[in-house]
């Protein structure tokens, strides 16, 4: 009985952080950590295959920090938008503060793809296509997600731009 309890216990902690790919990609056991650095040190045996793997790198830390400042522009962006409805207008319902937090916050959700740690397995180091692919996708795939999130984050932008001129509007014929 008792065994049974461990084993739906640890199927219910492999199923819950499976789930959030906490363990996707790393070394598991020391096997696996074994074949990891054998992996690692061969990648840098091959000048080529280092320097791609490098380059890649390089453009994914430069899109997590562009991801970073994105970050901090849509956490501005609520917090003004949160300020309009709250206290500059809080006798009507503003759609465009609504709609302006709402795209920030996906353009936000979106971004916290991009930031995710990706670590290359000892696989993927095995050949240096199959590793250039495998990192050559990552970056397309995050590009793609910064891209999208950029988009929303100007449209909410856009929605507070009007919500300004609309204040200002009334402001100015009071």
């Amino acid at each position: 009985m008792q065994r049974l309890i461990l084993l739906s216990i640890r199927f219910v902690v492999v199923r819950i952080f499976g789930r959030f790919n906490l363990f996707e990609e790393l070394p598991n056991g020391p096997i696996a950590t074994r074949k990891y650095s054998r992996s690692l040190l061969k990648l840098f045996d091959d000048e080529a295959h280092e320097s791609v793997f490098l380059h890649i790198y390089e453009n994914l830390t430069i899109l997590d920090a562009k991801s970073g400042s994105l970050l901090q522009f849509n956490s501005v962006l609520m917090a003004i938008f949160a300020i309009f409805i709250a206290k500059i207008e809080p006798e009507q319902t503003n759609i465009p503060g609504l709609l302006g937090i709402l795209l920030a916050l996906i353009s936000s959700l979106l971004l916290l793809q991009v930031v995710w740690v990706h670590w290359s397995t000892s696989d993927h180091m095995q050949s240096s296509l199959k590793h250039m692919t495998k990192l050559l996708s990552v970056r397309k795939t995050r590009t793609i997600c910064y891209r999208i999130a950029w988009n929303f984050s100007q449209w909410a932008g856009l929605c507070l731009v009007f919500i300004i001129c609309r204040v200002a509007f009334r402001w100015a014929t009071h």
